[in-house]
């Protein structure tokens, strides 16, 4: 079993890197996708993992401009100019962060903690009759077998986490 006592020793225990799958952002909206993939003791997790229009960067092609306040304010109601417009689409995502990533495999499988698909539906208010809502539990439990098989400590990420 891998100990880490703090989130500042997860890139001493753990190789990570991360590649961009698609990026369907369109100037209000969207996400950037990832395949991921985490090393720890020979074994090796991928996964995909998403991130919000938040996580992006303005590209250097701006030469330093960032869209008017206005832009900014309004950029969700849909009264921006074209200029503005033109230097929000110019973001690029930034490259997800493994303690990230590890966060929402932790919690993922830290959510199927002693419980069985019933259970774990009640807890998360899921329709248990729902296929869709069985994929996601059966991924869960898969992370963190995954997650197991790597040698980490679940409960003392899930502490380490806790006030993340």
């Amino acid at each position: 079993m891998v100990s880490i006592d703090s989130l500042d020793q997860l890139s001493d225990c753990i190789e990570f890197d991360a590649k961009l799958v698609s990026d369907d952002f369109d100037g209000r909206n969207g996400s950037s996708h990832w395949s991921v993939r985490l090393v720890c003791n020979g074994k090796s997790l991928c996964t995909k993992y998403s991130q919000g229009a938040a996580y992006r960067v303005y590209s250097r092609f701006n030469e330093g401009k960032c869209p008017t306040k206005r832009a900014v304010k309004h950029n969700w109601s849909g009264n921006i100019s074209f200029h503005d417009h033109k230097i929000l689409m110019s973001t690029l995502p930034t490259v997800p962060v493994l303690t990230d990533v590890l966060a929402c495999l932790v919690m993922d499988s830290s959510s199927v903690d002693c419980s069985n698909f019933n259970d774990w539906c009640s807890d998360l208010d899921y329709d248990t009759d729902s296929r869709k809502a069985e994929k996601m539990y059966r991924e869960c439990c898969e992370t963190r077998a995954n997650l197991r098989g790597m040698g980490l400590d679940l409960e003392q990420l899930s502490e380490l986490y806790r006030d993340w």
